[in-house]
C-alpha cells in the first residue's frame, strides 16, 4: 500500500487548482520561448564555431535548460524550488552578456580555462577521498546493520586518465598569459570574469553589464530560499495569533517567478540574436508581440479589474 503525504502539507492537486490561473498562463508563454529558444540556438552554431562561438551557446544553452526546469516546476505548482532554477538562469544570463559585450575572444579562453580548471579540481578532490571511501565501507560491512544501500557505489576508474588530460589542457601555450594573469593576482577562489580588470564580484559585474537593480531584485528575493534561511516564511498566524504553517507547494509567488524566467531567457535570447544572427531580429520582435507581449499584457489588465 503506497504511502499518501499529510494533506495539509502535501495536497499535489489541490495547489495546481489554486494556482490554475497563473499556471496555465505560464504553461502557455514559457514553452513559447523556450522552444523557440533551442530552434534559435541551432541557428546561430556556425559550421566551424571559434571557442567564443561555443562558450557562448553553453552559456545560452544552460539559461534555456534552467527556465525548462523552471517551468516543469512551476507547472506543478512548485514555486519556492524554482527560484533556485531562476538563480542560476540569472547567472548564465550575466555570463553570456560578459563574454559578448568586449574582448569576446581573451574571455572566452579564460572561461574555458576555468572550466576545466574546476574540474581538474573536483577530480583531484575526488581521488582524495578513494582510500577514505574504502575504509568506510570497510567499517559500514562490520556492522550488523549493514546494507549495500547505505554507502552508494563510487566508480574511481578513468579518473586518473581525466587529471591527465586535463592537465595537460591546461598547461597549453594559448593559456600562458592567463596563467601569468593569475600569478600576479595571487588570490585564491577567483570567479573567471574577475581577470584582466574585470568586476571583482556578482555585484560589480551586474552593475557593469547594466543588471544591477535585476541582482538586487534576484538575490534578495531568492537568496534565503537557495542559502535555507528562510525558514519563517513557512509560518502565517491567524486573527487569534494561531501560528499556522503553509503547504509546501504554497503559490502566491508564481506570478513573479513566471515572469523574472521569461524575461531572462528573453533577454538572452535577444543577445544571441543580435551576436550571431542580426537579419532575424525584425521577425523576433514580430514574433514577441504577437505571442507573447500581447497575451501577458491581456493578463495583467484582467487581473487588475
Amino acid at each position: 500500500m503506497s504511502e499518501k503525504p499529510l494533506e495539509k502539507m502535501l495536497d499535489r492537486d489541490l495547489s495546481i487548482v489554486m494556482a490554475k490561473e497563473e499556471i496555465t498562463l505560464t504553461s502557455e508563454a514559457l514553452p513559447k520561448v523556450i522552444n523557440y529558444s533551442t530552434k534559435l540556438c541551432s541557428r546561430c552554431f556556425p559550421s566551424t564555431p571559434k571557442p567564443s562561438d561555443v562558450a557562448i551557446i553553453v552559456s545560452y544553452m544552460h539559461i534555456i535548460e534552467m527556465v525548462d526546469a523552471i517551468e516543469v516546476l512551476v507547472s506543478s505548482a512548485c514555486v519556492n524550488p524554482a527560484k533556485l532554477q531562476l538563480r542560476s538562469a540569472f547567472e548564465g544570463f550575466l555570463n553570456l552578456q560578459y563574454l559578448i559585450k568586449d574582448d569576446t575572444e581573451r574571455r572566452a579562453d579564460v572561461y574555458f580555462y576555468f572550466h576545466a580548471g574546476e574540474k581538474l579540481a573536483a577530480y583531484l578532490k575526488y581521488l582524495s577521498y578513494k582510500q577514505e571511501f574504502a575504509d568506510r565501507r570497510d567499517g559500514i560491512r562490520s556492522a550488523s546493520i549493514y546494507s549495500e544501500d547505505m554507502l552508494p557505489p563510487l566508480d574511481f576508474s578513468g579518473t586518473e586518465t581525466l587529471v591527465s588530460e586535463l592537465s595537460i589542457a591546461l598547461s597549453d601555450v594559448k593559456y600562458k598569459s592567463i596563467m601569468s594573469e593569475l600569478f600576479v593576482l595571487g588570490k585564491r577562489h577567483l570567479k573567471w570574469y574577475q581577470l584582466y580588470n574585470g568586476p571583482k564580484n556578482l555585484r560589480e559585474l551586474s552593475r557593469y553589464l547594466n543588471c544591477e537593480m535585476e541582482y538586487d531584485l534576484i538575490y534578495g528575493y531568492l537568496s534565503k530560499t537557495v542559502h535555507a534561511s528562510n525558514l519563517l516564511s513557512r509560518f502565517t498566524s491567524t486573527h487569534d495569533k494561531e501560528m499556522l504553517f503553509l503547504p509546501l507547494r504554497e503559490t502566491s509567488e508564481v506570478n513573479s517567478i513566471k515572469e523574472l524566467s521569461i524575461t531572462i531567457l528573453l533577454r538572452a535570447t535577444k543577445e544571441m540574436i543580435n551576436y550571431f544572427r542580426e537579419d532575424e531580429y525584425d521577425s523576433f520582435a514580430m514574433w514577441y508581440a504577437s505571442e507573447i507581449r500581447v497575451p501577458l499584457m491581456k493578463h495583467r489588465i484582467e487581473k487588475a479589474k
